[in-house]
């Protein structure tokens, strides 16, 4: 893996004691910002300028998440010219820059003393010459990432092979995999090779290649929000001989109509399939791209960061491109215990050398008439090397020949309960449907196939429809609006294991409070690190357990939980949970869990008498939370624990922020509490959540039977007469909803079976209905008056959306009646298709 020196402030001149010197505070992180550097490495720091500069040496150590720089005392001649700060490796590890390092290098913007620096950053390339500028900041759009250094080294190869073709080519399998590639960059043309970049960032890939090849016309596209960084970059690279490279904004979903006015011969993608959202969109720009230069090679490159991605190549493979795989190495300095070395590259004196096994896959572009074949080169950067070690393909080629079946033919898998129907994005684009749609046709094609004269007992019970579909959309709306925190589903919301499977092909963690909530996460095969037990009071032999299986993230709020922890798992995690106010909550969970603001002191002090290791705070402003400004004041409380948890002597580096996220007020408070985190926590505080129904209330449909009627004649005016319907669910069943969450589920008539001009005939007319459960409890009422079109009978059918959240999982057999319902799964999302295998 390869980690990125980050500035997390920028230096600037300052006096201290008298003298003045150069301060900075760094980071040593991946390119995300999602991990540090856990080793001990040396560091040079060194100001650069006119005169004789600063160096000296500074250790970064396992397990640091910044370090302050003090350079100096700077000589009063110094201070008044500008300068620069220079931070490296020692020169013994930085070596050959064929190699990827370990870490990459940053030198600062100029700065002086009375000039501050930008929040900028320059790294030297992976090629002499090659110098680019990034930021130093929050933006993922203007930084330089893993993918866009594997694409250099890539092209660099390649050339290198053409240059050394008479001889015996370093690396001759990218001839023989790549011959389109290699035919493109070595024939000799009288007119400039036509390159587009798309998603350019900094612009490093482009540059790089109008660097390395001489008659190369390379123009690099993406949102307006790069245009001064990329622009930067241009003004000053060092274009190889009548090359030449320019920049033009390009937003995928809104492309112009002459989106390229030249014939384009090659297409370079680094690093834009991290989020699925925005797949389609580009997607549909390369497919244009190639209608228009059936010719172009397109030349992709990803680091994988999660199984959303392979939408990607799904989304290309309905567009057409069938998969050709091939695989392939890069060299790195650093080692990993789980990677395998390579000595294929050699291994210079004082270096380590890498195995990353990236795969290479060749996606053809096929025209209806099979003819002019595009060759989509994709360049995939794996750092989890053991999804390879198999020598398994990693994405399975389709052939232009394969059919889609309709929706009627599609296959269905068996669950524990019935048939499971199973489709992905390809069905949905063939149809008009809706989402809601979809689940509608669903739920009435399962529920005219129960007969209620002749069925079986239980047949005609009620049953889901369970779109994973919506729980995608909402994973894709978190990451658009919080894309900082990360998602820690709330397990028990609902434990569907299906639920579960897709939260762990996201990439989320779960929050588990308890033994059997821990083992339906773990049973997803994530990692015990993903879990965190978010219960303050826990059983002692849960916690065994949790100690057992590797879960050490954990809640404490009070004394007698850390005596317990202590005396049951010491190496435990812990995140001390505050106190909020959830006065407006629909649930409220303050008055049962949280340490006050005058209590976080003193227990964070008997912790680090105990010894033992407070990682984080955590709070939870209630479920269904109605008052955004509870998570502000919320963050706030954990920003001042965090401060005292420094002075105490722990080093905490996680906020956990909760749930209580709402479907219709997500935005509103997504938007407070983005900016409080950001104004309160800097970028290397990792920050997590537990979102529950957030992601799944919306995601479930329950259909229920009509299994009896009761008129209620009105006997002064027959048209206020009413009825009372009986369902086969109540409140003891999935309406739990209605006692423990509070929620008002509202009925719709899915199937409505009387005859037309018959007394019992459905029509558009209201009639007055009070709807109950079938137990013999009389609380067991799940609407107590509403109105509905037509006259419902005995065998009708009703349906209730928003069904997903705190229903089937608090369901109960009172009166002998069946908690295991039949749930439907069906995606209308194609990200959620292919991670679910639909």
């Amino acid at each position: 893996m390869v980690y990125y020196i980050q500035f997390l402030k920028t230096p600037r001149v300052s006096p201290k004691k008298g003298s003045l010197f150069i301060s900075a505070l760094i980071c040593i992180t991946t390119d995300l910002g999602d991990d540090f550097l856990a080793e001990d490495v040396e560091l040079i720091v060194s100001s650069i300028h006119k005169s004789p500069g600063f160096e000296q040496k500074v250790t970064w150590n396992a397990g640091n998440r910044e370090l302050a720089i003090n350079l100096g005392p700077l000589p009063s001649a110094l201070v008044q010219q500008s300068m620069q700060l220079s931070i490296k490796l020692q020169p013994e590890v930085t070596g050959d820059r064929a190699l990827v390092p370990l870490v990459m290098a940053a030198t600062s913007a100029p700065f002086g003393l009375k000039l501050p620096a930008e929040k900028l950053v320059l790294r030297d390339g992976p090629r002499e010459g090659l110098n680019i500028w990034e930021e130093t900041g929050n933006s993922i759009a203007r930084h330089i990432w893993d993918a866009g250094l594997a694409s250099v080294i890539y092209l660099q190869r390649a050339l290198e092979d053409i240059k050394t073709r008479a001889g015996k080519p370093k690396y001759k399998h990218l001839e023989s995999k790549m011959p389109a590639l290699t035919r493109l960059l070595s024939t000799a043309r009288s007119s400039p090779i036509q390159v587009v970049e798309l998603g350019a960032g900094c612009g490093i890939v482009g540059i790089a290649l109008a660097s390395l090849l001489p008659n190369c016309s390379v123009l690099l596209t993406d949102l307006p929000e790069v245009e001064s960084i990329i622009t930067r970059n241009i003004e000053e690279a060092q274009t190889a001989p009548q090359s030449s490279v320019e920049y033009q904004n390009l937003d995928w979903d809104n492309p112009p109509d002459d989106l390229c006015n030249r014939p384009i011969e090659l297409i370079l993608v680094s690093d834009c399939t991290y989020n699925a959202d925005s797949l389609p969109a580009l997607v549909n720009v390369l497919d244009r791209l190639v209608r228009t230069s059936p010719d172009a090679i397109i030349l992709v490159a990803l680091k994988r960061r999660h199984d959303s991605e392979t939408v990607f190549f799904d989304l290309m493979s309905s567009a057409g491109f069938t998969a050709v795989q091939d695989s392939l190495q890069l060299p790195s300095q650093h080692d990993q215990s789980f990677f395998q070395l390579d000595p294929a590259f050699g291994t210079p004196k004082g270096y380590r050398s890498l195995r990353l096994q990236p795969l290479v896959s060749f996606l053809a572009k096929l025209s209806p008439l099979d003819v002019n074949a595009t060759l989509l080169t994709t360049f995939h950067l794996l750092l989890a090397v053991s999804k390879l070690s198999s020598g398994a393909p990693f994405f399975v080629p389709l052939t232009s020949h394969e059919i889609i079946p309709s929706f009627s033919e599609l296959p269905h898998r068996t669950s524990s309960k019935g048939p499971i129907s199973s489709h992905g994005e390809d069905n949905l684009l063939q149809s008009s449907l809706t989402a809601k749609e979809l689940v509608l046709d669903v739920l009435k094609k399962r529920a005219t196939e129960v007969d209620v004269d002749h069925c079986g007992p239980g047949e005609e019970d009620a049953f889901y429809v369970a779109d994973m579909g919506e729980v995608y959309r909402q994973h894709m709306r978190w990451k658009m609006n919080l894309g900082r925190i990360k998602p820690f589903y709330a397990v028990k919301c609902n434990p569907d294991p299906e639920v579960l499977r897709l939260m762990a092909q996201l990439g989320n963690g779960f929050d588990c409070a308890s033994k059997s909530e821990i083992d339906l996460a773990l049973q997803t095969g994530i990692d015990p690190s993903r879990i965190i037990y978010a219960q303050p009071c826990k059983t002692k032999s849960y916690l065994r357990f949790a100690s057992e299986v590797g879960v050490k993230q954990m809640t404490f709020d009070n004394a007698d939980e850390l005596y317990k922890i202590k005396a049951t798992f010491p190496d435990a995690e812990l995140y001390l949970r505050i106190l909020t106010d959830d006065s407006t909550s629909l649930c409220r969970l303050s008055m049962k869990f949280g340490a006050s603001m005058d209590m976080a002191r003193p227990l964070l002090e008997l912790a680090y008498e105990l010894e033992l290791n407070v990682v984080g705070v955590s709070f939870h402003v209630g479920s269904g939370a109605e008052d955004p400004s509870a998570f502000l004041k919320a963050v706030q409380d954990a920003r001042v624990v965090f401060d005292q948890a420094a002075e105490v002597g722990h080093e905490l580096h996680t906020l956990d922020v909760g749930g209580g996220f709402c479907q219709d007020s997500f935005e509103k408070f997504a938007g407070i509490l983005g900016e409080a985190v950001d104004a309160c926590f800097p970028p290397h505080i990792r920050v997590i959540a537990e979102p529950g129904r957030y992601y799944v209330a919306t995601a479930y449909t329950l259909a229920a039977n009509v299994i009896a009627r009761r008129d209620i004649p009105d006997p002064t005016d027959p048209s206020r007469d009413a009825y009372m319907l009986y369902l086969n669910d109540g409140v003891y069943g999935n309406f739990s909803n209605i006692i423990f969450d509070h929620q008002h589920p509202i009925a719709q008539v899915l199937t409505c079976a009387s005859e037309p001009g018959t007394p019992n005939s459905a029509t558009s007319e209201k009639i007055t209905y009070s709807i109950w459960g079938p137990t013999c409890d009389g609380i067991d009422v799940i609407s107590e008056k509403i109105e509905l079109p037509g006259l419902l009978n005995t065998g009708d059918w009703l349906y209730f959306e928003d069904m997903g959240a705190y229903t089937k999982c608090s369901a109960t057999r009172f009166n002998g009646f069946s908690d295991n319902h039949e749930v439907i799964y069906i995606s209308s999302e194609t990200g959620a298709s292919a991670l679910l295998n639909y």
